[in-house]
């Protein structure tokens, strides 16, 4: 039930506002791809899991961990795969893996019969897990990883439109942050070329 997704799934990144979500759309219209919200799981939702010292996830910190995913993704997980992931957690074997994969089958189940699952090719599009693409690729070696760029100054520009309002959101701090995530993909595909590839908003 937690292990029924394919293993070559394709991860989406970039800086905000940088054409992440234009081609997760292109590529929902080829065949057999699958995609959904943004999970923000590696960027975000994994800060609040506790691990023991044999490296699995402590069953106390799941509650504030799945409340982060809801706010974050605004979808609850069904209450058979709850269950299950909250048993797998009381055995004391629940690793980051098998949490992600429940995370990411419960949503594919809304779309595709539970059968064939094993059988597509699904996306996941977050833009912050261009920080993350080392940890991710650890997790799922048959990954394929897409860094989408756009000229900084304009998806600078475009996130201070949309986020302007937030405290952290500044001219300089969204620049080091560009800068930061451009060259992690950079050192990580230099490393995986046949993996990793980055394509330019502007040729789109």
């Amino acid at each position: 039930m937690l292990n029924r997704i394919s293993e070559d799934p394709v991860f989406l990144v970039g800086f905000p506002r940088s054409g992440t979500t234009l081609l997760q759309t292109m590529l929902m219209t080829q065949e057999n791809f699958y995609s959904f919200p943004e999970t923000h799981y590696f960027a975000t939702v994994q800060k609040y899991i506790e691990l023991n010292e044999k490296g699995f996830i402590i069953p106390s910190c799941l509650e504030s961990t799945l409340d982060c995913y809801y706010k974050l993704s605004k979808h609850k997980l069904s209450n058979s795969k709850l269950q299950a992931i909250l048993k797998i957690a009381e055995d004391s074997v629940l690793t980051q893996n098998i949490l992600f994969n429940a995370l990411i089958d419960d949503l594919l189940s809304l779309q595709v019969d539970f059968k064939k699952l094993h059988k597509i090719r699904w996306v996941e599009k977050t833009p912050a897990h261009i920080f993350n693409v080392e940890q991710i690729y650890n997790l799922y070696p048959k990954a394929q990883f897409i860094e989408i760029i756009r000229n900084p100054m304009n998806a600078i520009y475009s996130t201070l439109l949309k986020f302007g309002n937030e405290s952290n959101v500044k001219n300089e701090n969204l620049a080091y942050r560009w800068i930061e995530g451009h060259e992690i993909f950079k050192n990580f595909m230099n490393i995986n070329p046949k993996i990793a590839i980055r394509i330019k908003y502007e040729d789109l």
